[in-house]
């Protein structure tokens, strides 16, 4: 229904209601006649009865239309909100597979340095090890070195001082006789080997 139509519509539907009234307020002044409490009662409903005839005869499309209307905008809300649901929880599975997946590389990589840190704290202690015995080797040696020149030092030192006291007790003992007469023993002996 036209936007005119409707105009006209509504036009009748408010002349047909307000008619009566003014029929009753035109009078000459005087009072009429009043009808009785029956006939008002039947009046009152049959005018009430034209309202609603009316106003269902001439609203009932566009009350129809408006509940269509609103039922195909509700329908299109939940529709929409299905859709919008749909999407949030897709969202949320994505998110939390990414959150799961990130999860899983976090505890792979700490995984992965742990192992790198304990191959290299293992590398760390062959090589100290390593080290330590190369150093107590070196010590070994060395303080082995060391000990046999200390002996070899104090050998040749014994031996010196034994010779010294050896060359100063034969000469306390030799006198000028004793010294003639080993040389002549020296001589013979040369002589008897040659």
């Amino acid at each position: 229904m036209t936007m005119n139509r409707r105009l006209i519509a509504s036009a009748a539907a408010l002349f047909t209601l307000v008619l009566p009234s003014l029929a009753l307020a035109a009078g000459d002044g005087g009072h009429a006649p009043e009808a009785p409490p029956t006939l008002q009662l039947i009046a009152t409903i049959i005018n009430f009865c034209l309202f609603i005839g009316i106003l269902v005869y001439f609203g009932r499309k566009p009350v129809r239309e408006f509940f269509l209307n609103r039922r195909d905008d509700v329908v299109a809300n939940i529709e929409e909100s299905k859709r919008l649901r749909e999407e949030a929880e897709a969202k949320l599975r994505e998110y939390t597979e990414r959150v799961d997946a990130f999860d899983a590389e976090r505890q792979k990589m700490l995984d992965e340095y742990r192992a790198i840190g304990e191959a290299e704290r293992e590398k760390i202690v062959a090589d100290a090890t390593v080290q330590a015995a190369r150093i107590r080797s070196d010590a070994e040696a060395r303080a082995g070195h060391e000990a046999r020149q200390a002996r070899g030092g104090v050998h040749g030192d014994i031996v010196e001082r034994a010779v010294e006291l050896a060359t100063n007790e034969i000469t306390s003992r030799l006198n000028p006789a004793v010294h003639s007469q080993l040389i002549d023993r020296g001589i013979a002996s040369l002589s008897d080997a040659g």
